[in-house]
């Protein structure tokens, strides 16, 4: 990978998509941070740190791993804020063509997530049901998410919605739904209770007793929150300093601005849980977001030779993210059923061994699992340069 020069870096860039001059390096090396950790938490062996895990129970804190997707989408926030920026705005009609063509990368989204969720596991062996088994396909899925809650933030440059209006709108139904009722067992939720309706319970992550962590109501109500405040906090509420109180359009900013704070602060209250995606659980990752970007983005200022490997390698990760997040994880799938993935953790103990480090075993077995999936997110980078190069994308 050439990165001593700026010019050559440059010409990589460009060579993919001719629109790379205008990028943000700053959200591009946090798409790639996060892509190489959520690698770390899909392919984390059986004995791993416990940030590596996600809870299992709404009363289990937030970890890290928790906070990565939600990251996710809070950086495709601040994308779509600079691609605002640098284009003319839209009439209505091109508004409908734009929701037309969100909805259609929606669905191949949410058919590619059927794909991976079911057609993967039955071909490497680690389902045991038929590939033709169509009858226990799971249908939601983390791709069907980013797709359904594309769609809904779409709707506020296309419609013209005026910030924040539509995460209030957004917030006040989840808590109107939700409560209609209990929260805990978690299939007993309004979540819980939606997805068996739409999709059926042998459909769902945990047939028995039917629930699904990706589900719907969070798909269409606070997952696009999320990516929302992503685009609020990149670009301030630009129109919000035209709000009167004799205006009924500044009337119901203000009253969306004040939904979506107690919302978020837990006036209207919520437990923090990433299992029914809660507003709190939106406040609690974003500010995490936030966090996270300003690493990126003071990564990025460092520009001197030392750091200028670093940075191109995760701008190559973060322009081709969600085609990583697939491959990576069928690669893993593909090293387990050959034993290759066995056979490299047995090499990175071995080699550990012989250099006297980690000797207590639960420290070691720790140390080979994040190295073994580090070693994968590594091998992840000329995929993905390579992705491109030929232009392959989602």
């Amino acid at each position: 990978m050439e990165t001593s020069e700026k010019p050559t870096q440059k010409r990589t860039l460009t060579t993919a998509d001719p629109h790379d001059r205008t990028r943000d390096r700053s959200v591009d090396v946090l798409r790639g941070l996060t892509c190489f950790a959520m690698i770390l938490v899909n392919t984390a062996a059986p004995i791993h740190p416990g940030w590596l895990a996600h809870p299992g129970d709404m009363r289990d804190p937030i970890t890290f791993a928790d906070t990565l997707f939600p990251c996710f989408l809070f950086t495709s926030g601040l994308a779509s804020t600079h691609s605002r920026s640098s284009t003319h705005p839209v009439g209505r009609n091109e508004g409908y063509a734009r929701i037309k063509r969100t909805c259609i990368r929606a669905l191949k989204l949410s058919l590619i997530g059927i794909a991976y969720h079911n057609l993967i596991p039955r071909l490497t062996g680690f389902h045991p049901h038929s590939i033709l088994d169509f009858s226990t396909y799971r249908f939601p899925s983390v791709l069907g998410r980013i797709g359904i809650s594309s769609v809904v933030c779409a709707l506020e440059p296309c419609l013209d919605i005026p910030p924040p209006i539509l995460p209030g709108i957004l917030a006040l139904v989840w808590h109107v739904i939700a409560g209609l009722r209990p929260l805990t067992p978690l299939h007993h939720s309004s979540q819980a209770w939606l997805d068996r309706v739409v999709f059926g319970t042998a459909h769902l992550h945990q047939p028995d007793p039917g629930f699904d962590p990706e589900g719907l109501l969070a798909s269409l109500l606070t997952v696009p929150i999320s990516a929302l405040l992503g685009t609020y906090l990149a670009a301030p509420l630009r129109r919000m300093h035209s709000v009167s109180l004799i205006n009924p359009l500044g009337i119901t900013q203000l009253l969306a601005l004040g939904i979506l704070g107690s919302s978020l602060t837990g006036l209207l209250p919520s437990p923090a849980s990433k299992l029914l995606w809660t507003p709190t659980y939106v406040a609690q990752t974003a500010a995490t977001s936030v966090l996270y970007w300003s690493f990126s983005t003071a990564l990025v200022s460092f520009d001197i030779p030392l750091t200028r490997p670093l940075i191109s390698a995760l701008q190559i990760l973060g322009q081709r993210s969600l085609e990583i997040y697939l491959i990576s994880a069928s690669a893993s799938f593909s090293l387990q059923k050959f034993g290759s993935w066995d056979a490299l953790a047995h090499l990175i103990t071995r080699l550990l061994i012989s250099t006297g480090l980690a000797n207590h075993h639960h420290q070691r077995d720790l140390a080979v699992g994040v190295a073994r999936s580090s070693l994968l997110g590594l091998a992840m980078i000329p995929v993905a340069k390579c992705l491109m190069h030929f232009g392959w994308k989602i």
